[in-house]
């Protein structure tokens, strides 16, 4: 074996290596204050030193089109402050039924790469507290049961999916039974290295290429 090819497996060692020990942390955030939500995704490596955050301040229902629109503002932070990138999107009804089709034709032909990266991410963090009132006692109290079991049927699927040995989600469902309102703050973290993320895009851009040649054959 020559140098150069001793020098370039080794090269390949050492990204390898360093692929497999680089954790990436995902942090997403959610809010609705009233009519006000916030969502906000940040992504951070080696002990924060590379930090971007993706913001969306702002979401209004648009109705006066032909189809409703959602109409969003969104904004790329990094660790420092300095904005990489603001603008603002409509997202029309047929263009949301487009995209969503294309998620689950994505879901049908990659989902068990993706499932298999979803089983090597760790829960760090998961905070879902939520407070409603309906301005009636027993349909506040209705209500309330209703939320209790649909938060536990999605955390119990969610958690399922996830590597095993995470955080322990933490949930709160608080009745308000002066007014009727409906709020919620939802907090999650999470963890992945990027030598997973490395070798499943592998896996599902080998998989597409061959879909791609038996479709046409």
């Amino acid at each position: 074996m020559s140098k150069v090819s001793l020098v370039f497996l080794m090269l390949l060692a050492l990204l390898l290596l360093f692929l497999l020990l680089t954790v990436v942390r995902v942090q997403v955030s959610y809010s609705r204050r009233g009519r006000d939500d916030q969502f906000a995704v940040g992504v951070s490596a080696w002990r924060g030193l590379i930090h971007y955050t993706f913001e969306l301040p702002e979401i209004k229902i648009e109705k006066k089109k032909r189809w409703p629109a959602i109409m969003t503002k969104t904004k790329v932070e990094q660790k420092d402050g300095d904005v990489l990138d603001k603008r603002e999107n409509v997202i029309s009804l047929p263009k949301f039924m487009r995209t969503a089709s294309g998620i689950v034709n994505m879901m049908r032909l990659y989902g068990k790469y993706i499932l298999g990266l979803l089983k090597k991410v760790r829960l760090c963090r998961l905070t879902w507290h939520t407070e409603i009132g309906a301005g009636d006692s027993s349909q506040t109290g209705l209500l309330t049961g209703a939320v209790w079991g649909l938060k536990g049927i999605v955390l119990t699927a969610f958690c399922r999916i996830l590597s095993p040995g995470g955080a322990t989600p933490v949930v709160e469902v608080r009745p308000r039974f002066d007014e009727a309102c409906f709020n919620t703050v939802l907090d999650c973290a999470f963890e992945v290295r990027l030598g997973h993320l490395f070798i499943i895009g592998i896996k599902y851009f080998i998989a597409k290429h061959k879909n791609k040649i038996s479709e046409n054959t």
